[in-house]
């Protein structure tokens, strides 16, 4: 399996923007193309979701 790391090209952080909630925010120019992150995609049923309201997953 790949290891994957933390790009340092964004960060996650609650927005300022009034009932935004939380966003993804760039740290330096970004090309136009440029791949940012790579990350897996976990697939979860609709029977699974009330175990996972509160999880890092969903919130």
């Amino acid at each position: 399996m790949k290891k994957l790391y933390p790009s340092n090209k964004v960060y996650i952080s609650k927005s300022n923007i009034k009932n935004a909630g939380r966003g993804v925010f760039a740290t330096q120019k970004i090309k136009k193309g440029e791949v940012i992150e790579v990350c897996p995609l976990i697939i979860v049923p609709k029977s699974d979701m009330s175990n996972l309201r509160e999880s890092i997953l969903v919130t």
